[in-house]
């Protein structure tokens, strides 16, 4: 398995959730060997790209009000175990931060 395809898998899987906590969600992937998901909320925008050459992931998240940006992964993933664990993260990130401004 590649970065890019676990990120479509990733997206996929999570569209229930995605919906449920009303982030519009968009997938791009018309480059080969990249993909790019971008997760907007009320307060954050999250920019998720991968590549499969390294392994590669990086997360930004933006948030809205203060302009200001946080890049909790950037470049390679040693594993793809690791690959996934990232994007597990960003899930459990966002519902706790969806509780918060709730």
């Amino acid at each position: 398995m590649h970065a890019v395809f676990l990120l479509k898998c990733w997206f996929e899987q999570n569209q229930d959730f995605f919906k449920a906590y009303k982030l519009i969600a968009t997938l791009k992937d018309s480059t080969p060997g990249v993909a790019n998901v971008t997760l907007e909320t009320e307060h954050y925008l999250l920019d998720i790209n991968a590549w499969n050459h390294g392994t590669c992931l990086d997360i930004q998240i933006l948030e809205l009000k203060s302009e200001i940006s946080v890049f909790p992964h950037v470049g390679e993933c040693e594993t793809l175990s690791i690959f996934q664990d990232h994007l597990q993260q960003l899930i459990a990130w966002l519902k706790n931060k969806s509780q918060k401004n709730s």
